[in-house]
C-alpha cells in the first residue's frame, strides 16, 4: 500500500499489528468501521467515510454474529464505485473486544465494539440513570 494512505489510515488506529494481517491484492482494501446500524455500517477508508454492507457469503458463512463486524474493526472492503458504496469480505483479527450477552434467553456473545485502547463511561443524569450499569460497564472495562 502506497506510503501516503498507509500514513491517513495511521490517523484512525493502523497499526503493524493489522498491517501483517492484510494482504494487498487488487480491488481490496482495508477500512475501520466506525458506525453500526440495523440497514448496515459505515467504514472510514483512506480516503473518505462511506457506508457499507457485508458480503452475503460473509454473513452466512459466519459461526456466530460476533465474527461479523463491529464498530472499531478492522475490515478487508471492495469498494463499489458506481454506488459510492462499499462491501465487507473480511474482519481482521482484533486485538481487544468489548462484549456482553445478548439480551434475551439466547446465550450468544454480542460484540459492542472492538480494537478499544480508551473507554469512556458516560452516562446522563435523568431518571435512566443507573449506578449498577455504570459497575456493570466499568466491571466490563
Amino acid at each position: 500500500m502506497a506510503k501516503s494512505r498507509m500514513t491517513e489510515l495511521v490517523k484512525f488506529g493502523w497499526t503493524d499489528y493489522f498491517a501483517k494481517h492484510f494482504v494487498e491484492t487488487g480491488d481490496y482494501m482495508p477500512a475501520r468501521v466506525v458506525a453500526q446500524h440495523r440497514s448496515g455500517y459505515r467504514v472510514q477508508t483512506d480516503t473518505a467515510e462511506l457506508p457499507a454492507r457485508t458480503a452475503g457469503r460473509m454473513r452466512y458463512q459466519a459461526p456466530s454474529p460476533a465474527e461479523l463486524p463491529a464498530v472499531g474493526d478492522w475490515v478487508v472492503v471492495q469498494a463499489e464505485v458506481e454506488r459510492r458504496e462499499v462491501t465487507i469480505h473480511r474482519v481482521l483479527p482484533r486485538k481487544s473486544r468489548f462484549s456482553r450477552k445478548v439480551s434475551g434467553p439466547r446465550t450468544e456473545e454480542q460484540v459492542v465494539a472492538a480494537n478499544a485502547d480508551t473507554v469512556w463511561i458516560v452516562s446522563s443524569l435523568d431518571q435512566d440513570f443507573s449506578l449498577r450499569r455504570i459497575e456493570r460497564y466499568l466491571t466490563l472495562a
